[in-house]
């Protein structure tokens, strides 16, 4: 079975591989630092096992456990927490695997041979409890016939509903998504702003409010040429706090 192990410490990485070489059919077929070389590399090597370091740098490992659910055919996955981490309780809930992050190749050759893709369902519902204990996201994922698309949360204009999907809106880039707009605007906090019960704008890159000749108000974005509709429910609140800016 092909194995990719990924964590921000290269000693730990150095073990887990040694503890693999000594076990038969197991390959390790790379290795990674954070957790955005962690995705491209599972894309471009398709491991059937990734271990995976909760607290990566730059995306953490749980993020990158959520991203990978959007994957066709994507790698079972083992997380490497010790027991005293204080995230160990919040993953027990949820049935994801665990590992040692010290595992001995005896720990290895009897939990690998188990591992299972984790359901989405479950992934999510694990990011849920993660985003009520201060998670969020550092992208938002998108499958798409190129593959997974990362976008960078501090790149995305606007997020907006239609039916059951959302549009994720950065400069040179639309994709749609699964998430509810309003679990999105409870994961994001401040760094978005609704503007209509269907949109939700990134305050960062909101330059104004404007007035159509039909009387309906509209937001302007840096970077985006068409304005977005306001709900007149909306209206005030959002003038209000662009003055206050």
């Amino acid at each position: 079975m092909k194995v990719l192990v990924a964590d921000g410490d290269p000693s730990l990485r150095a073990h887990l591989k040694a503890e693999l070489s000594t076990l038969q059919g197991f390959d390790v077929v790379g290795e990674a630092s954070d957790g955005l070389e962690l995705l491209r590399k599972v894309e471009g090597r398709s491991p059937q096992i990734v271990l995976l370091g909760a607290r990566l740098p730059r995306m953490t490992g749980l993020e990158a456990l959520l991203h990978l659910g959007h994957l066709d055919n994507h790698p079972a996955i083992y997380v490497l927490l010790d027991a005293t981490d204080p995230l160990a309780h919040c993953l027990s809930q949820h049935p994801v695997a665990l590992l040692p992050r010290h595992a001995t190749s005896e720990q290895l050759r009897q939990l690998l041979p188990q591992a299972c893709r984790p359901r989405r369902a479950d992934v999510e519902a694990l990011w849920t409890d993660l985003v009520a204990e201060g998670f969020t996201r550092t992208h938002i994922s998108a499958r798409t016939r190129r593959g997974l698309v990362l976008i960078p949360l501090e790149e995305v204009r606007y997020l907006q509903a239609d039916q059951k999907y959302v549009t994720v809106r950065a400069p040179g880039v639309e994709v749609l998504i699964e998430d509810t707009l309003a679990a999105l605007e409870g994961e994001f906090g401040p760094r978005f702003r609704r503007i209509h019960r269907n949109a939700l704008v990134a305050v960062a890159y909101l330059q104004g409010l404007q007035r159509t000749p039909q009387g309906f108000y509209e937001a302007l974005l840096a970077d985006i040429e068409e304005p977005l509709p306001v709900s007149r429910r909306q209206a005030g609140a959002l003038r209000r706090f662009l003055k206050a800016r």
